[in-house]
Formats: C-alpha cells, structure tokens, sequence
C-alpha cells in the first residue's frame, strides 16, 4: 500500500472527530437575543488606584555612614571550624525544602477527571484510526485478489 494513499485517510480519521466537536459547540452557543438597552446604573467612582511603589527599606549597615560620624568598625565574622563532610559534630548546611511554585495551582477532582477522559478518548481515537487503516488494507488485498483471479480466468477463456 502505498504511504500517499494512507495519509489522506490517516488524518481524516485523527482528526474528524476534533473538527465536528469544535463545529458542535461553536454551533450548539445559544446566540443572545438583543435585548432592549437597560438603564444605565448611576455612575460610580472609578476604583481607586493601586498604591505607589515603595522600595525595601535598606538595613543600617548597607547605609553609607555620614561624613559628621567617624566610621564604624565592623567585626570580621566568625569563622566555622573545618570540618570533614562526614563529622557528626559539624553542622550540616540546611537545605530548603523544595515548595511548589505558588503560580501552578493544583487541580481539583473534577479537572482530573477530566484530564482523564480527555486521554481515554484520546487513546480510542488513535485505536480506531490503526482499526480503520487495518481493515482498510484488508479490503485492498481481496480487492486485488479477485481483480487477479478475474484477469487470469478471462484470460484462460479466450
């Protein structure tokens, strides 16, 4: 069989069933009646506008000191004794504990279940696609099995 042949068929088949739900649903929208204009609701104040932008405070010691004021002295900081990666004793550096972003929310239920038929149905229309291409090909062959048996029983007759 021939790819070219199968092609055409193979993405009529993937893909009929996505353009007749879209052209379902965009035909089944009830279109709204116009109705007679409602009398407008008396003007409101417009919401008020967010609050300017107010950058952190700085801490004291990222200040630059003031020229009246003699410089501050700063201790160095401690330093941690060394200590080997496997030491009980050595404090271990805390490691954050991996939150989930707060700008992905977690699906409820139905959201899930609907993921799920969405992939059912997906799955089912990849089977019927494989199931139409075999029997198609099926058909192809006792096709030209009696084309065959139809040219050679003329040609034994003359």
């Amino acid at each position: 069989m021939e790819p070219r042949s199968l092609t055409p068929s193979l993405l009529l088949t993937l893909f009929l069933p996505h353009l007749l739900s879209a052209a379902v649903s965009s035909s089944s929208a009830p279109h709204p009646s116009p109705s007679p204009p409602s009398p407008s609701p008396p003007a409101s104040p417009p919401p008020l506008p967010p609050p300017p932008f107010t950058p952190p405070k700085q801490l004291e010691s990222d200040k630059p000191p003031f020229r009246g004021s003699p410089p501050r002295k700063t201790s160095p900081p401690r330093r941690r004794p060394s200590c080997s990666s496997g030491h009980r004793d050595c404090p271990q550096p805390q490691r954050s504990v991996a939150r989930k972003s707060p700008s992905k929310p977690e699906l409820n239920f139905g959201e899930k279940l609907g993921l799920l038929f969405v992939g059912v149905a997906a799955v089912l229309q990849v089977l019927f696609g494989t199931f139409l291409v075999y029997k198609r090909m099926q058909l192809k062959k006792v096709q030209r099995r009696e084309h065959r048996d139809m040219a050679s029983s003329s040609g034994l007759s003359t």
